[in-house]
């Protein structure tokens, strides 16, 4: 039964690529290649001397009926030279975030923002990033003085340190609000009565 069904399916096999073979002439029932292309001598189509030299059995000289195979497809025009790009403008005067990111930066960085599936849309816009950029760099300086005084000795009491032997700090209570750790200790012994 195995080598009945390995037979048949062998011979579907031939058969299909029998009856694919051949695409145009004597194999084909004398079909013509389509575009005027050659026939060759083994029933295929094609413009190249392969198909249209030796043995071709139809349209050997394309459909010009000059003698010989049709010329070559003309190959393709190369592609124009890119633009030249323009030159970027200089960064505003005056210094600031203007002066590095202008709103040409801006908009291509961020050129999906207005989108219409965009949930925040006409949120972000240039004036309102540099106003928010230009109050971020005003306090900059604030914020970087208190760093530094928040590690001198002066700032311990302030937040929570104390002077300790060998200028070790510990911390004091915790100031109201934060969160504070409890040590587990095991239950007391229960006594049995």
């Amino acid at each position: 039964m195995m080598r009945a069904l390995a037979l048949a399916s062998v011979l579907a096999a031939a058969l299909a690529v029998s009856a694919r073979a051949a695409q145009c002439g004597d194999g084909a029932d004398g079909k013509l290649c389509p575009d005027c292309l050659c026939c060759s001598k083994w029933g295929y189509c094609g413009s190249t001397s392969d198909y249209c030299g030796d043995g071709c059995q139809s349209q050997c000289d394309g459909c010009g009926g000059g003698g010989t195979p049709p010329p070559p497809p003309p190959s393709p025009s190369p592609p124009p030279p890119p633009p030249t790009p323009t030159p970027t403008p200089g960064p505003p005067s005056g210094g600031g975030v203007a002066s590095i990111i202008t709103e040409d930066l801006f908009e291509r960085m961020l050129k999906h923002r207005n989108e219409p599936d965009c949930k925040a849309r006409g949120f972000y816009t240039y004036d309102a990033f540099i106003t928010a950029a230009d109050a971020f760099r005003a306090s900059a300086p604030r914020a970087a003085r208190r760093s530094r005084s928040a590690s001198s000795p002066r700032s311990w009491g302030r937040r929570g340190m104390r002077p300790r032997a060998a200028g070790r700090t510990r911390p004091t209570a915790p100031s109201p609000g934060a969160t504070a750790t409890r040590r587990r200790t095991a239950p007391p012994p229960t006594t049995a009565t």
